[in-house]
C-alpha cells in the first residue's frame, strides 16, 4: 500500500469499534508496513471496496459464459436444438454486470469474515505465546 499524500485533504473521520486483539493485529500490520494506523486502516478500508473496471468486466463476462454453457448443456441433455441461443446470449449480456457485482460483493464480505476470523486467531495464538513465556518465566 502507498504512504498518505501530502496533497491530500482528509477532513472527514470515521469511527469504528473493534476488538482490543483485532486493534493489536492492525497495529502490528501497520507497523510492518510503515504506515500510522489510521493510515492503514483508511488503506485497507479503500482497498477493500475498489475493484478495477478491467476486474469487473472479465468477472461479467466469465459469468455470461458461464451462464451459456450451463444453459447448452442443459439443452443437449435434453435433446432440445440450439435454436434460443440467440435469445439466451441477449439475457446474458443483460444480467452479465449485476451478476458481477453480486459475486464482488460476497467475495468481500467473505473475505471480510475471513479476515475477521484470522484477526481473532492471531490474537488468540499471541496471547497464548505470552502465557507460555509467563509460565517460562515463572519457573
Amino acid at each position: 500500500m502507498q504512504a498518505k499524500s501530502n496533497s491530500l485533504a482528509l477532513s472527514a473521520t470515521l469511527g469504528v469499534r473493534v476488538t482490543d486483539s483485532e486493534r493489536s493485529v492492525f497495529a502490528e500490520r501497520a507497523e510492518g508496513a510503515g504506515l500510522s494506523l489510521s493510515e492503514w486502516c483508511r488503506q485497507a478500508i479503500l482497498g477493500s471496496v475498489s475493484t478495477s473496471p478491467d476486474t469487473r468486466l472479465l468477472l461479467a463476462e466469465i459469468i455470461a459464459a458461464r451462464k451459456l454453457t450451463l444453459w447448452s448443456l442443459v439443452q443437449v441433455s435434453k435433446s432440445k436444438p440450439l435454436d434460443r441461443i440467440h435469445d439466451q446470449i441477449t439475457e446474458a449480456n443483460a444480467v452479465k454486470f449485476a451478476a458481477a457485482e453480486e459475486c464482488i460483493a460476497q467475495y468481500f464480505i467473505q473475505a471480510a469474515e475471513h479476515d475477521a476470523e484470522d484477526s481473532e486467531n492471531d490474537a488468540e495464538e499471541s496471547e497464548d505465546d505470552a502465557e507460555e513465556t509467563d509460565e517460562d518465566d515463572a519457573a
